[in-house]
């Protein structure tokens, strides 16, 4: 009985643990990234990305008109492609778990539309396209990049149906600006897809070393 108490008890504090982590970073925006960026590094390398090659996280770029942009994760895709991950919170999502109250509750979701509004028109307006161009090239990927796609990233599933729920026009304003509005199921639905092309692409130029690799041993040998 002693072992099983002192067993729950180690559990009700890892649980209580993680409660606080997660308030943190709804409650405070440094905290939310720095959490999105440790989840991000851990997604994309189960994915078999690897970091500087396939993607970057938190890298700073400076704008045309003298702005700095910060994204979550820039992955490079084949086909001259780029998917940037923009992770996004609010403390609204927090108050909304803890109101009782049906008029404070809708005022909270009127904050919330408001805020991550806000949000959207602020990632819709930074050019990423031109920003990620010079670590594209450094990462031998291409010389110019074709397509851009954008993900909002927001804490967790429920997130998303609170936002969807404070203005149900949100998602159809992200598409018209080219950005989908994910939580961690669609994030990992991304980055899986976004994982297997990279993957068949690597494949696809793997092959063509060894062809180009036996012709040169072919021809050395006929030298020979």
């Amino acid at each position: 009985l002693s072992k099983t108490v002192a067993s729950l008890n180690d559990q009700v504090t890892t649980n209580k643990d993680a409660v606080d982590v997660i308030e943190r970073a709804l409650s405070n925006p440094a905290n939310a990234g720095f959490a999105a960026e440790t989840v991000l590094e851990n997604t994309l390398k189960s994915f078999g990305l690897t970091a500087g090659i396939d993607f970057v996280l938190q890298q700073t770029f400076g704008s045309e008109d003298g702005s700095r942009l910060r994204p979550d994760a820039i992955v490079f895709l084949p086909a001259d492609s780029v998917l940037v991950i923009d992770s996004k919170a609010s403390k609204f999502l927090l108050e909304l778990a803890q109101v009782e109250d049906e008029a404070a509750e809708a005022a909270i979701y009127e904050k919330l539309s408001s805020t991550m509004n806000q949000h959207l028109k602020s990632l819709a307006s930074k050019n990423y396209r031109m920003a990620v161009q010079s670590d594209f090239r450094a990462a031998g990927k291409g010389d110019e990049v074709r397509q851009l796609i954008s993900i909002m990233w927001l804490p967790n599933d429920a997130a998303v149906e609170k936002v969807l729920r404070a203005d149900p026009e949100f998602q159809r304003k992200a598409s018209e600006n080219g950005i989908f509005v994910a939580g961690p199921t669609g994030l990992w639905t991304a980055v899986g897809v976004a994982g297997s092309k990279i993957n068949i692409d690597r494949q696809a130029q793997n092959h063509e070393k060894i062809v180009e690799g036996v012709q040169a041993l072919i021809e050395s040998l006929a030298v020979v």
